[in-house]
């Protein structure tokens, strides 16, 4: 989806994971194109935050950082 997105429990595809919460969010390099996925991921305890927004901040971040280092090395 491009979006951040959360998997909690049995959500999972696989049952040998259902004791994970995981939280994603797609990290995109200066053109736009896909660099990375910032993942965040708990067994066995769930998140007592809001994780979708935790990764969606932390990723622009890094798209930030990213784009800051091409300005300074063209």
């Amino acid at each position: 989806t491009g979006q951040p997105s959360v998997v909690l429990g049995g959500e999972h595809f696989f049952g040998n994971v259902t004791m994970m919460q995981c939280a994603a969010a797609p990290i995109r390099d200066v053109r736009g194109r896909l660099a990375g996925v910032l993942d965040l991921s708990s067994e066995g305890l769930a998140f007592g935050f809001d994780a979708a927004a935790v990764v969606a901040h932390y990723a622009a971040e890094i798209e930030n950082r990213l784009l800051l280092a091409q300005v300074r090395h063209p």
